[in-house]
């Protein structure tokens, strides 16, 4: 289910909607997105993506439970300004997903250019599988970096408190391999986690993309488990 979408080029303004109070009953790996775009250059500012819960099984897409999922190889997009929480994936299937914004495939770094990601409100994105354990438990992500290159500035995430069993948790992920800047963000992880082995990251850096982070706050107080929660984490020194 989605309920903005969009696929055509040009230019795209979606602004000021409200999708709200929306759940999905699934037994198999279907989707449910706020706002879904793949083409065109977006402005996407000052939209509500509020209270969104479903059953999805996927463990492959940031789509089975995303509140704004961009997709769009093209320069010059803005998502700026929008608020998004509670964002709930609650199935028991191995590995799924629920995801506040997801940027993918957008294109070029250059000031002039650059995609922009600010000034978003995201709170609340969880997952709250109670079966799936250790490497397998679900995943929740604030702002998922997966591809492309952007900007993000002044973005406030926080995430956590309404997670369960052992769900993987993190603020921001960058997983791009393209060139991305990180300025002004505000990322709080809190909430409890059972199990032995999970981690959880206010950022995560999962990729070896040219990244460079100035002037953020990053703050973890998860607790629980046997993993490790922190602030910054950094899975390889390459791209600084």
């Amino acid at each position: 289910t989605y309920f903005i979408y969009n696929t055509a080029s040009g230019t795209v303004a979606i602004t000021n909607n409200v999708v709200n109070r929306t759940k999905m009953t699934s037994t198999g790996g279907d989707y449910q997105v706020g706002i879904y775009t793949s083409a065109g250059t977006n402005t996407i500012t000052g939209n509500t993506v509020a209270n969104m819960t479903t059953t999805s099984s996927s463990s492959t897409s940031d789509l089975a439970a995303s509140g704004i999922y961009v997709a769009a190889a093209t320069p010059s997009n803005i998502i700026s300004g929008n608020t998004v929480y509670n964002i709930v994936n609650t199935t028991n299937t191995t590995s799924t997903r629920a995801t506040g914004i997801y940027i993918g495939s957008v294109t070029s770094p250059a000031a002039a250019t650059a995609t922009l990601v600010e000034r978003n409100r995201v709170y609340n994105v969880a997952n709250t599988s109670l079966t799936s354990t250790g490497s397998n438990s679900g995943l929740a992500v604030g702002i998922r970096v997966a591809s492309g290159s952007a900007t993000y500035t002044n973005n406030m995430v926080s995430m956590g408190a309404n997670t369960a069993g052992e769900s993987r948790v993190s603020g921001i992920e960058n997983a791009s391999t393209g060139t991305n800047n990180f300025y002004y963000n505000s990322l709080y992880v809190n909430g409890t986690v059972a199990g032995t082995v999970n981690n959880s990251y206010a950022f995560q850096r999962s990729s070896t993309g040219t990244t460079t982070l100035r002037n953020n706050v990053f703050y973890n107080e998860r607790t629980g488990g046997g993993g490790n929660h922190v602030g910054l984490f950094v899975s390889s020194t390459t791209g600084w």
